[in-house]
């Protein structure tokens, strides 16, 4: 669960409109266009924009067989009511990439298209602590108007560009340094504390 909570937040950290810019008009349209793929839900080109370090360690192909899988379950319904960004850092060079730390703020909602989960109250409790596992200090809540699972959080993601390539984005996950190490440099991860 925590993989997907993190795959997820990845991906769609930028959705929404956003009253924050980064000063970079380059980085600014592709926070723009990446937000409007993710309302859209077409995140065969959404991955587009996720940097390809991550690529080395899940392959494209089975990242987006995730998003497939959980966009068009049959058991549940996901979107996103609201997201934006709270704030960009200042850039920080290394070896000839250019990162930035993007803090941001999401509410996102999952509907099970089963009906009868609505009936069962230890569900609830048991799906609202498992969501509390998979987002670390988030709110989450039942909307019983809705009959949704509503997930407030906040997170972190960094944009990197490349020489000779365009801003690109990847999630912060701090519970897995493995990973975390895998990919970012160590210079990186000390300046932005991603561990």
């Amino acid at each position: 669960m925590k993989k997907l909570c993190w795959i997820f937040l990845t991906v769609f950290a930028f959705t929404g409109l956003s009253a924050q810019t980064s000063g970079d008009k380059e980085l600014d349209a592709r926070v723009a266009k990446y937000m409007q793929l993710t309302l859209d839900v077409n995140y065969k080109d959404l991955v587009e924009y996720v940097h390809p370090s991550l690529f080395k360690i899940v392959p494209k192909a089975d990242f987006i067989e995730v998003f497939q899988k959980a966009f068009e379950s049959e058991e549940m319904s996901i979107g996103f009511d609201s997201m934006a960004v709270i704030s960009y850092s200042p850039s920080f060079l290394n070896n000839g990439s250019d990162y930035k730390e993007i803090k941001y703020r999401m509410r996102m909602y999952m509907i099970f298209k089963d009906s009868s989960v609505e009936r069962d109250s230890d569900f609830h409790d048991l799906f609202i602590l498992s969501l509390k596992g998979g987002f670390d200090d988030a709110d989450i809540s039942y909307n019983e108007k809705r009959k949704s699972y509503m997930v407030l959080t906040q997170g972190v993601m960094i944009a990197i560009k490349d020489k000779d390539a365009p801003w690109m984005f990847l999630g912060i996950e701090k519970s897995n340094p493995v990973l975390m190490n895998a990919l970012f440099p160590e210079a990186v991860i000390k300046h932005f504390k991603l561990l």
